[in-house]
């Protein structure tokens, strides 16, 4: 837990404020959460928030914060950490469910899924982490079952997902990496790796370096750049095929002008004729999607990301830290994938705002889908802690992470989950944050990230 003196030596506590929290902690200690922290802590005292709140549960060999505190959205030792927690915990309950239960899914849980927008905090190196932080980390939402003992923070469901789909949620993870989708929707996996199609990146970052190259120069022309405006006006023609426009962005290229000079350019160091041709194709496409509100650009960004994705390999079930071998998942048949309640149901304001239609299926076989219009139906898929109890006792998102770090980690949260906020660092990242993003595109979006940082400072 950061105090105030980690912050700033000089702040001082607020006396009324401090006996509000103290008064609070020792209801949720010695009331609310009592039954919890006994089966939890064996040295659990009611009257002691060390041994309850503030219990010790792991230590860390390094800083851990979101992947949304960096200029890119990068791969994440965090958001990996709670990846891998949210797969593990629920495939040892898996595992330890006795084989004749009726009706009972032994299917091992391949994907583990968590959007950086749940991720509330951080963990410090070399400082004790308590169950409080633990807890903040992932304390978002309340269980719509009001008959949980527990219902803060938000249960997890398991579904089922077809190859197509798990690549396109990989394409997320690439417009996250680009910053054409907020940093929120980044999603941190666990279980599988995927490789890029080397000419179908290219391909995709030529049209992302036009999509925000775009904007980058509609806002500086809204700003009142003159140079800015002059491009504008000329690609309002290329998008309705003038010959003339595309002759006048290419004098606009020989006075010097940096937004013509960019977006004729795109991802290209050096463009021939050819290659600059090619570009004013693409930069037309763009501006035409871009148009439409926006919705015609997100579809077709997503078109192409989803096109560079290659093949999408799967760790063993076991393999919680994705650091061994991976097999490429099935054609043609279906993996168990594993989400928090509230990224399920977001998948319908993805499919609304980006053209992304990403089913989830209720088994293995059948046509029965997971959907926001049928929150029953959702609910009976939640991971269930005690399957052999007479109802459902939800598995919240973060008593998963706490206990993959108590059990499976044994409280130690080493370098194998390092990263930094620097994106061009990748290589020194983790091994478990390398192994899964081993096809990072590193050089690729340190180009983008340049290009659109000069025309930031530009006039």
């Amino acid at each position: 837990m950061r105090t105030l003196a980690a912050i700033d030596s000089n702040l001082l506590p607020d006396a009324q404020v401090s006996a509000l929290v103290q008064s609070t902690d020792q209801q949720l200690n010695a009331g609310l959460l009592s039954a919890f922290f006994t089966q939890t802590f064996p040295d659990y005292d009611p009257t002691n928030l060390a041994t309850g709140i503030y219990h010790p549960v792991a230590m860390a060999a390094q800083e851990m914060v979101s992947n949304e505190s960096g200029a890119v959205p990068a791969p994440n030792g965090l958001g990996d950490l709670a990846a891998d927690a949210i797969r593990s915990i629920p495939n040892g309950i898996i595992a330890n469910t006795p084989a004749n239960l009726p009706g009972y899914d032994f299917t091992p849980i391949q994907a583990g899924l968590v959007a950086s927008g749940v991720l509330r905090g951080g963990f410090p190196a070399g400082t004790p982490i308590n169950f409080a932080d633990v807890y903040d980390l992932l304390s978002l939402g309340m269980s719509p079952d009001s008959g949980q003992d527990i219902p803060w923070g938000l249960p997890l469901v398991s579904g089922y997902l077809e190859l197509a789909d798990v690549k396109k949620l990989c394409a997320l993870q690439v417009l996250a990496q680009t910053g054409l989708i907020p940093s929120g929707f980044y999603l941190n996996h666990s279980g599988f790796r995927y490789s890029l199609k080397a000419d179908q990146l290219y391909t995709y970052f030529k049209f992302a370096t036009a999509a925000l190259v775009l904007q980058v120069t509609g806002q500086k022309a809204a700003a009142g750049s003159a140079a800015a405006q002059q491009v504008m006006r000329d690609l309002t023609g290329l998008a309705a095929g003038s010959l003339a426009s595309s002759q006048a962005l290419l004098a606009a290229v020989s006075s010097g002008n940096v937004y013509a000079i960019a977006l004729t350019k795109l991802n290209d160091a050096n463009p021939n004729i050819g290659q600059i041709a090619a570009n004013l194709v693409v930069l037309a496409q763009v501006a035409v999607a871009a148009a439409d509100n926006g919705a015609k650009l997100s579809a077709l960004m997503v078109t192409k990301a989803v096109d560079a994705i290659d093949i999408v390999s799967g760790f063993s079930p076991q393999d919680a830290a994705n650091t061994g071998p991976a097999a490429d998942l099935p054609l043609n048949a279906r993996v168990r994938a594993v989400v928090d309640l509230s990224s399920l149901l977001l998948l319908d304001a993805v499919r609304t705002q980006y053209g992304v239609a990403i089913t989830v299926y209720k088994s293995a076989t059948g046509a029965v889908v997971l959907s926001g219009a049928d929150l029953p139906g959702i609910l009976a898929n939640r991971v269930n802690t005690d399957p052999t109890g007479a109802s459902i006792r939800e598995l919240k998102e973060w008593m998963a992470l706490l206990s993959y770090v108590t059990t499976q980690l044994g409280g130690a949260i080493t370098a194998d989950y390092a990263s930094t906020s620097d994106f061009t660092q990748f290589s020194g990242f983790g091994a478990a944050v390398r192994t899964r993003n081993a096809s990072y595109p590193v050089a690729s979006i340190r180009q983008i990230r340049g290009t659109v940082s000069s025309l930031q400072a530009a006039q």
